[in-house]
């Protein structure tokens, strides 16, 4: 797989990449994220971001209709994979370990390419999801990445992706996992509109406690970014 045989989408800074960056000379160096011990700054999240763009980048592309699959069983890293590519606007789709592994199944089999996102402590439990990834990337502890790739699982999507930040899924009626393909104006329209109604200020801080693959995840990981 090599980059002339892909189509690549030429990076776009999206609201919170033009908010950090025109911050970042005030703000850029404040705690933005903190798990236990760890922490990163407003700098860090844009290095990380670009350093993971640029990875997937070399091992094969960024490509439209193409998602990144996420899924680690650290609760930091589930949110720092999802927060990272959302900086960057590739689209991803969040999976989880909290609930029953055959949704998860369910929510990959649907693509017949993607990009698997994940970390050397959840590795072994996707061995049926990374077994289709177009390409797989592991991150140890200090996110440094191994880079799986099989050329051979680049099907074709047929879910437009355009302009799509993040896809959530929905059991609806049927208890079928359904994607909710979130375009960013959709997310740009309700961080202004929510940070404008909880007045929120620069100086406060918000407890990430909702899986990833529940909807309100999403504004407590965005809304304090952007």
């Amino acid at each position: 797989m090599t980059k002339s045989t892909l189509s690549e989408r030429n990076f776009t800074p999206t609201s919170l990449h033009r908010t950090i960056t025109t911050n970042i000379d005030q703000f850029g160096d404040i705690t933005a994220v903190r798990h236990r011990d760890t922490t990163y700054s407003y700098r860090d999240l844009l290095v990380l971001s670009s350093q993971l763009r640029e990875l997937i980048q070399a091992n094969g592309g960024i490509q439209d209709n193409v998602p990144v699959l996420t899924c680690s069983r650290s609760p930091l890293f589930a949110n720092l994979f999802n927060l990272l590519l959302g900086i960057e606007g590739i689209t991803y789709e969040p999976l989880s370990l909290n609930e029953p592994f055959d949704r998860a199944i369910a929510k990959a089999s649907k693509w017949q390419h993607f990009i698997l996102l994940t970390d050397t402590q959840t590795e072994a439990d996707l061995s049926a999801i990374s077994t289709r990834a177009s390409l797989t990337l592991i991150a140890d502890e200090d996110l440094s990445y191994r880079a799986h790739s099989r050329p051979e699982n680049a099907g074709e999507n047929h879910l437009s992706l355009n302009e799509c930040v993040y896809i959530l899924s929905t059991s609806g009626s049927t208890g079928v996992p359904k994607s909710v393909p979130i375009k960013r104006h959709n997310l740009d329209a309700y961080l202004s509109a929510a940070t404008g109604f909880f007045d929120v200020k620069h100086d406060e801080h918000f407890s990430v406690i909702h899986d990833v693959c529940f909807d309100f995840n999403i504004h407590e990981l965005y809304l304090p970014i952007h």
